[in-house]
């Protein structure tokens, strides 16, 4: 089990649970934005899949793959009927271990994430 120090405790007192995603393709949006297509068979059962909704994920270190650092990330497309969904990314320097793993990311790659989910929703009028 990798290690994700507090932040991994917290997320596992709310009762997060982790989820498989598979990268399924890349696009490159602008010279340093970067749009990876996932894919996972539990994820967004559990997600609230609505305007500015965001999934954790456990980012592998680029030194040492047995740390994880969380980051969030606003969902840019969901299809919960498929559970495939896209997310953005800035490719920045320097890089960090998000903007690394994207950088890296080709279809089969993996990632753990999770959704704390939320009760809250966007009334009509602000959607």
């Amino acid at each position: 089990m990798a290690k994700r120090g507090v932040n991994g405790v917290i997320t596992r007192a709310y009762g997060a649970r982790d989820h498989e995603a598979t990268v399924t393709g890349t696009e490159l949006l602008a010279p340093h934005f970067l749009r990876v297509r996932m894919a996972s068979p539990t994820l967004l059962q559990d997600a609230v899949v609505a305007p500015a909704a965001y999934l954790r994920f456990w980012m592998p270190d680029p030194d040492d793959p047995e740390i994880e650092h969380q980051r969030g990330y606003t969902l840019a497309e969901a299809d919960p009927a498929t559970g495939e969904f896209a997310v953005d990314f800035v490719l920045h320097e320097p890089a960090g271990p998000a903007s690394t793993w994207a950088r890296r990311a080709e279809p089969g790659t993996t990632v753990r994430v999770t959704s704390l989910g939320s009760t809250r929703r966007l009334s009509a009028a602000r959607q």
